[in-house]
């Protein structure tokens, strides 16, 4: 059954350790990837006073050296010990290991890609909080809602949209829904059509598009997530990337057309 956007449990589809990460990184050809994944560029805009930012699971060190390039003061952590060496380690900006490492609201912005569905469930809850811990104004990140290859070997932790926001406004955080909306690509397809895109990538990944434990209500990869401290005022939405016939009128043909959809 699709949820919609209720925060009910269901069970993750795998298990998970960390000798699993050591070893693809170890194994792996890391150092060109990156690029498809950043989207430093978007978090700048969305906030711009941002004068710092810490990149949680830098990987190879892509954005940051990217923003780092631009003039901007952008700091690394990661969690991998064999990525550190291999990529990281020559840099000063760049560290390795856990957040509790930092002061509170060390960083004005914290921003990551494609990394939080890579930790255990049972350790969301905390990784979550130390990363509103050291970040003072900000957090734009993207989180995959979707399978990993290798049959899901990597997502341990698929969740809909509401369960991951409501984790981050426990800690006095507000979704900044303008930014989301600037940037979230939405379609008319279905769940089971999106995620269909994925299904080649293994059995249990054909059957979580075949039935899907949440709605999509048509959003698609990347799924883009954004908060503020709630003392902090709203900035000016950034110019979106996003059409506005996706951003305005596909929730209303959804809705016409009896698809979930969200209005923002």
């Amino acid at each position: 059954m699709l949820l919609t956007g209720r925060l009910e449990a269901y069970p993750t589809v795998m298990s998970h350790n960390r000798e699993l990460y050591e070893t693809y990184h170890a194994e792996t050809r890391f150092e060109n990837l990156g690029a498809d994944t950043f989207h430093g560029n978007k978090a700048i805009a969305a906030y711009p006073d941002a004068t710092s930012a810490l990149d949680f699971g830098c990987g190879n060190g892509h954005a940051v050296r990217r923003m780092r390039d631009a003039g901007r003061e952008w700091f690394g952590l990661e969690y991998s010990q064999a990525a550190y060496e291999k990529y990281l380690k020559d840099q000063p900006y760049f560290f390795v290991g856990e957040a509790d490492q930092f002061a509170d609201r060390q960083f004005d912005l914290l921003y990551s890609t494609e990394v939080l569905e890579h930790i255990p469930e049972p350790q969301v809850e905390e990784t979550i909080a130390q990363l509103c811990r050291v970040t003072a104004r900000y957090m734009f990140l993207t989180i995959s809602l979707r399978p990993s290859s290798d049959n899901n070997r990597y997502h341990c932790t698929l969740r809909p949209r509401a369960w991951w926001e409501e984790r981050f406004c426990r800690h006095g955080w507000i979704v900044d829904r303008k930014v989301v909306r600037a940037y979230q690509k939405i379609t008319l397809r279905s769940t089971r059509k999106i995620l269909s895109r994925w299904s080649p990538l293994g059995p249990d990944c054909a059957a979580f598009a075949q039935n899907p434990p949440y709605e999509l209500f048509g959003e698609t990869q990347f799924w883009f997530f954004a908060f503020r401290r709630e003392f902090i005022p709203a900035t000016e939405p950034p110019k979106p990337t996003v059409s506005l016939y996706r951003r305005r009128f596909v929730p209303l043909l959804r809705k016409a057309l009896g698809r979930p959809a969200i209005f923002r």
